[in-house]
């Protein structure tokens, strides 16, 4: 199967689909995760869309933590180091 094409930001960036991230149109392949290609110059430039970001988690912010213990560690001001 190939790999997905990004999309156009501009004419001098394209986005990755898989992890967001904006690369150069210099770029053949994604800078980040090099999962994904540049899209050819003739595909339109698509403005940026809120659902894009439906679907992906950060697994920084919340690590596997629920929602409830976020809550509550948010609320007692302490951190995982103590």
């Amino acid at each position: 199967m190939p790999d997905p094409t990004g999309r156009w930001v501009n004419r001098e960036q394209w986005q990755c689909p898989k992890c967001l991230w904006v690369n150069g149109s210099d770029r053949e392949r994604c800078q980040k995760c090099g999962a994904s290609v540049r899209p050819s110059p003739d595909e339109p430039i698509r403005r940026w869309d809120a659902l894009d970001l439906v679907g992906r988690s950060d697994d920084t912010k919340a690590g596997d933590a629920s929602p409830a213990e976020l809550a509550a560690k948010d609320r007692s001001g302490e951190d995982e180091r103590g």
